[in-house]
């Protein structure tokens, strides 16, 4: 019993839905009853511009989802409503309103339901779309037609401008950070190669460098020590080796007095000896000649004294202290020679330690560059295009553009003629 009661309910609450439907629309419809009448064309030029296209004639060329990305970009409601607000009709559906200020906003939403119901967007050519819109009165639909055509080529190329300004600083922005990161990587580089300038040469080279360094401070070792047996046997001839000749000279007169003393100091021992086989030594005749004999070896002592002596030096002696010399100068190149190979040996070790980390690092360092320049030369293409493009868009070649204006109808569709359709 209860399914059956369910169905005279529904019928009635149907009914009463209907009529209050009814009730809700009657005035929208009274006053939209006269709208559809007239009808109203203009064409529009849809020559959209493509990255990467370098002429207007490689820009893509309208199809139906073209038609329909016009139609949704037209028809949108603010722009409509804002477009509406300048025309004449909006000011007699307002006016016919004034009345009742509930149904506004139900007038609107019928208005822009009936726009976007009557206007018609197709195809025409490869380049245009057809827009046709029926209004009430040719001056309706022409005005109509006008603002909703021009508010939306005036709303694409400022968005297209707009995008591609964005576009273009946006690329821009990212070209300028690839070429700073380049440079950036290319100083360090440099730096890297400043600081380590072996670098530029192969660890082998080096590693044979090293062992050259090596052979030479054998080499070097050997010599030195040479030089110094060399510098022990010197000193051991220089240290009984006098530094100077000494010459005695004597007058020829003492030398003459001196042969006459030594004869009288002869005959007087002699003397002395006879007496002494028959006189005791310490008769006072013995006594005498001793006395006399240490009287003639005075003389004697000191004429055989040499006036002056003359010192010259020792040319052996000489000629050992000039080899000497030139032995010790020779040592000290070489010890000169052998710290300096010491400094590079201890360089090119340090060096051939910290090479694999250097290696991996301008390994590194390259890679990154390679990829910043590839992405810098890629960046710089796009920029390009998009730069293309851009001119493109602000000068006006490619876009959309009104090449036939509304016009305004002479005349009303007849009860057999049909609108354009999608």
């Amino acid at each position: 019993m209860k399914r059956w009661l369910l169905i005279p309910v529904c019928l009635v609450g149907g009914l009463l839905l209907g009529r209050a439907a009814v009730a809700y629309l009657e005035p929208v419809a009274r006053h939209l009853a006269d709208l559809s009448k007239y009808q109203s064309t203009c064409i529009i030029r849809c020559h959209e511009v493509t990255v990467g296209a370098d002429r207007p004639e490689d820009a893509e060329k309208p199809s139906q989802a073209t038609a329909v990305r016009v139609r949704e970009e037209m028809l949108r409601y603010d722009r409509v409503m804002m477009a509406l607000a300048r025309t004449e009709l909006m000011a007699k559906i307002r006016e016919r309103v004034e009345k009742e200020p509930a149904l506004r906003g139900r007038l609107e939403e019928a208005l822009y339901r009936k726009i976007r119901r009557d206007t018609r967007i197709t195809p025409r050519g490869s380049l245009y779309v057809l827009v046709s819109y029926l209004g009430s009165t040719p001056n309706e639909a022409h005005q109509v037609l006008e603002v909703l055509s021009t508010s939306f080529v005036e709303n694409a190329l400022r968005r297209e401008r707009d995008t591609a300004r964005q576009a273009r600083d946006m690329v821009l922005k990212e070209l300028v950070e690839a070429a700073g990161k380049l440079k950036s990587l290319e100083g360090r580089l440099a730096a890297l190669l400043h600081d380590h300038p072996e670098m530029k040469r192969s660890a082998r080279s080096m590693s044979d460098e090293l062992g050259d360094v090596c052979a030479r401070l054998r080499k070097l070792d050997r010599e030195i020590g040479l030089k110094r047996r060399k510098l022990d046997r010197l000193a051991e001839r220089l240290e009984p080796t006098p530094k100077m000749i000494v010459t005695r000279v004597r007058d020829p007169r003492k030398i003459l007095e001196a042969d006459r003393v030594r004869e009288e100091l002869a005959l007087l021992k002699l003397h002395r000896a006879i007496c002494l086989k028959t006189l005791k030594p310490d008769d006072p005749s013995v006594e005498e000649l001793n006395t006399r004999i240490k009287v003639f070896e005075a003389r004697l002592a000191e004429a055989g004294k040499p006036e002056r002596e003359i010192k010259t030096p020792n040319p052996l002696r000489e000629k050992l202290e000039e080899e000497r010399l030139n032995l010790e100068v020779e040592v000290e190149a070489l010890i000169e020679k052998r710290r300096t190979s010491v400094l590079s040996k201890a360089r090119l070790e340090e060096y051939l330690k910290i090479r694999p980390a250097l290696d991996k690092e301008m390994g590194r360092l390259r890679r990154e560059r390679e990829a910043t320049l590839q992405i810098y030369t890629e960046t710089e293409k796009q920029f390009k295009r998009v730069d293309v493009e851009f001119r493109i868009k602000m000068e006006g070649l490619v876009g959309y553009s009104i090449v036939s204006p509304a016009r305004i109808p002479t005349g009303t569709l007849g009860a057999g003629d049909k609108p354009d359709e999608d």
